[in-house]
């Protein structure tokens, strides 16, 4: 658990530093549209990481739904791809990083869904599976996490 701890934190540190804020459920008024309740990721032998999103209502056209890759989970300056789309009005939103390069084959996969305010703030809604952590993927597999 050490390993996929400490690269959170830092990540964590990261996203504060940029202006991110990570709320805890508590602490922001969560729509529902924002209630991440099902992620299944994918690791394709192609590279490429997928996530499929699944609200609890209907995604919100101005909420941003978003998987993040970690390559390399124990290494703070491990490369992190994203991808991110704003709600349609579904309650499935299917994302898709570009192909990864990893040596090791594994890699974590965690999934938000947030708001970009107009001060340049950014507040997330919810963090799946919940912070901090994430799903380790190996090369030509999967992983899913369910929420209640």
């Amino acid at each position: 658990m050490k390993r996929l701890t400490i690269p959170f934190l830092v990540l964590l540190g990261v996203l504060a530093a940029s202006g991110t804020a990570l709320a805890d459920h508590g602490d922001v008024a969560k729509p529902t549209c924002a209630d991440i309740r099902f992620v299944d990721f994918g690791y394709a032998t192609n590279g490429v990481v997928t996530g499929n999103v699944t609200t609890t209502e209907s995604t919100c056209k101005s909420v941003t739904y978003s998987i993040y890759v970690i390559v390399d989970p124990g290494d703070p300056n491990s490369a992190v791809y994203t991808a991110s789309a704003r709600g349609d009005g579904t309650a499935l939103t299917q994302l898709a990083t570009t192909a990864i390069t990893d040596d090791d084959n594994l890699v974590c996969a965690y999934a938000t869904s947030s708001r970009g305010g107009q001060d340049g703030t950014n507040t997330v809604f919810d963090y799946t599976p919940n912070q901090p952590g994430c799903i380790e993927l190996a090369l030509g597999g999967s992983g899913s996490t369910g929420f209640d």
